[in-house]
């Protein structure tokens, strides 16, 4: 066997002699280019679960949503049995509170008005009629012009059964004229339902609204949100988060396309009739 005369006389069973040997292979190694390892390796070896959407994006989404005018009070609801529905705070919801909502720990309404005096949409409380009465009104709507959506309430027994239609609007406007909106809404709804006077609301008004996507304490459910095309989704089924995340999405996605017959008038920021 060829041997190199430089290595002559050097002790290779000695440690110093074999550590730098072993430091040589090593640096030898890393230089010898590597085979790519094939696209299906890689990708299981760096795909991740989905993460879920951060519960700060979400509250600040949410706020700019249903809270973009500040209303100075709001409403907690109570758990069964309490002396009130509803104990009123006289200070704006904190972010913290807004979580709270989402993650179903406590469970928030407040004024359709906000500290400016004005509104930025349209809301009815029914409480009779159930799902039915819900995807009526949201037709009405659809007739009009207006993209809307509905909150469906599971029924209680002895309490009501419905839910809530809210109508986003595309600019602020004074509570009376947005209200001449749900009242229309509402006369019609009557006609067609059979519903009794008592058995609808119409916002804005002073009187808090239950915020969207919380939990109802007396329920324990979150409901049914219904879109205007006959999508249906339950608000209780899957990760809660990642699914207040889609519905939240869907309601952001009304508001471009809500105004077909009024005109805004911002000099004087009312909502006026064509």
């Amino acid at each position: 066997m060829e041997t190199y005369k430089e290595f002559d006389g050097v002790d290779f069973s000695r440690p110093e002699v074999i550590a730098s040997l072993a430091r040589a292979y090593a640096v030898i190694l890393k230089s010898i280019p590597q085979p790519e390892q094939p696209p299906s390796q890689r990708v299981m070896q760096y795909s991740r679960e989905p993460e879920l959407p951060r519960r700060d994006e979400l509250v600040q989404r949410f706020r700019q949503l249903f809270l973009a005018g500040v209303p100075e009070t709001h409403s907690k609801m109570q758990q069964p049995g309490a002396k009130a529905k509803y104990y009123k705070r006289f200070h704006s919801l904190t972010d913290g509170e807004i979580a709270s909502h989402l993650e179903g720990r406590a469970t928030f309404a407040v004024p359709l008005i906000g500290r400016d005096g004005f509104t930025r949409e349209v809301a009815l409380d029914i409480d009779e009629g159930g799902e039915e009465a819900i995807r009526e009104g949201l037709q009405i709507a659809a007739e009009l012009g207006y993209a809307a959506y509905g909150l469906v309430s599971q029924a209680a027994i002895g309490g009501h059964n419905g839910g809530h239609i809210r109508i986003p609007l595309a600019d602020v406007t004074a509570p009376e004229r947005a209200r001449l909106l749900a009242e229309q809404i509402k006369r019609d709804l009557l006609a067609r339902c059979g519903l009794a006077e008592k058995a609808v609301e119409v916002y804005p008004m002073q009187k808090g609204l239950r915020l969207p996507f919380g939990v109802h304490t007396h329920m324990k459910k979150r409901g049914l949100l219904l879109l205007q095309d006959g999508i249906r989704f339950d608000l209780d089924h899957g990760e809660p988060m990642a699914r207040i995340e889609q519905v939240i999405t869907l309601v952001e996605e009304l508001l471009p396309s809500i105004l077909t017959n009024f005109r805004c008038c911002r000099r004087n920021r009312l909502l006026l009739p064509l």
